[in-house]
């Protein structure tokens, strides 16, 4: 066997087993993830929501505003013109402000 040879044989055999290491390792922290949510009894929102992204990675573009206003049906973030469930409401918008 050549020198070459030799080399991308131990390559592929080493690819191999950096390729095992890493799914051991994948495996070993999900099952830490799983035991620690399931003692916290933690939701997935719970988790995503610790993490509030501004911006969606692939296109690069904002998120929508998050709702400031409720009335239980519907929303507004506050921005752009009173809705018109607040105006015929005939309360003040800071009724429906979301605590």
């Amino acid at each position: 066997m050549s020198d070459l040879q030799a080399l991308l044989k131990q390559q592929e055999e080493l690819t191999a087993k950096i390729a095992k290491a890493r799914e051991e390792t994948r495996e070993a922290a999900i099952e830490k993830i799983k035991k620690i949510v399931q003692e916290a009894d933690l939701k997935i929102t719970d988790i995503y929501n610790a993490f509030p992204k501004k911006t969606v990675a692939k296109t690069g573009t904002r998120l929508p505003p998050k709702p400031k206003y409720t009335d239980g049906t519907n929303f507004w973030t506050g921005r752009g013109a009173l809705p018109r469930w607040i105006v015929t409401s005939g309360k003040p918008k800071e009724a429906f402000l979301i605590k």
